[in-house]
């Protein structure tokens, strides 16, 4: 039983899935598998990833497309590791990525999610930003605090930099949630931020997160913030008198 599940969701993204496979395979922690679930990709993906031959890959293939925010829940429900991250097939993990990560899991068992800051890069893949947010120090976000930085001060956790205990979703039932569309992980980090325990955000930028005129975020902009607001509210106010007692004094 590997100690981490790196898994990448990925659809059509030959062209970046080599460069982010080699920086999963280049970490300075090596006890993980490496799940590539590909969801019914038409071009050569699956050759991107034959042509690696480490034996902690593992690659699967849908047989149709299920969608984006299924295929991740797919790649949890494959997922055999104690700690699981959902890695983006266009993006970069630096070498410490992985060791920084599951060194904080491992010392800290009330906290179960933790993240990194990230560096902007460009589709070629030149930097446009050293580090996204402004961090001179760790942050520690107890129960609802994530959710009242996320919307007092637009604070958001990375997806590809997100390390989370799988026992803790998997017995609190917690996945990405299709309704939610695109902003479904935002939103799965605020229903994990409704349990009494704690999330951790390195000021440090573990990742390089590219921009290019082809990411989801981008192309569905409006999809992706009119849906996750509309279901964010919900959520808000089905803990209203807690979470606004407790943090909007």
């Amino acid at each position: 039983m590997p100690k981490v599940t790196v898994a990448i969701p990925t659809y059509n993204r030959a062209h970046y899935l080599k460069e982010a496979i080699e920086s999963v395979l280049n970490q300075t922690y090596t006890d993980y598998e490496l799940l590539v679930v590909d969801n019914a990709s038409t071009d050569i993906t699956e050759e991107v990833v034959k042509s690696f031959s480490d034996k902690r890959i593992k690659y699967i293939k849908n047989e149709t497309n299920i969608g984006m925010v299924n295929n991740w829940n797919k790649c949890i429900d494959l997922a055999q590791g104690e700690y699981l991250i959902i890695f983006h097939d266009d993006d970069i993990m630096k070498p410490e990525l992985l060791e920084k990560e599951v060194e904080i899991l491992d010392n800290n068992d009330d906290i179960v999610l933790v993240a990194t800051n990230i560096s902007i890069i460009k589709d070629n893949g030149l930097i446009l930003k050293q580090k996204e947010e402004k961090l001179t120090n760790n942050i520690i976000m107890g129960k609802y605090e994530f959710i009242y930085k996320l919307y007092k001060e637009k604070f958001f956790l990375p997806c590809p930099t997100v390390m989370m205990r799988l026992n803790f979703i998997n017995q609190n039932n917690i996945r990405f949630r299709p309704e939610v569309g695109l902003n479904a992980d935002g939103y799965m980090w605020m229903e994990i931020n409704l349990h009494d325990k704690k999330m951790l955000f390195l000021h440090e930028p573990l990742l390089l997160y590219r921009h290019h005129e082809n990411q989801n975020s981008i192309i569905n902009f409006f999809e992706r913030n009119i849906n996750g607001y509309k279901y964010s509210m919900k959520l808000l106010i089905k803990v209203s008198k807690v979470f606004f007692s407790s943090k909007f004094r």
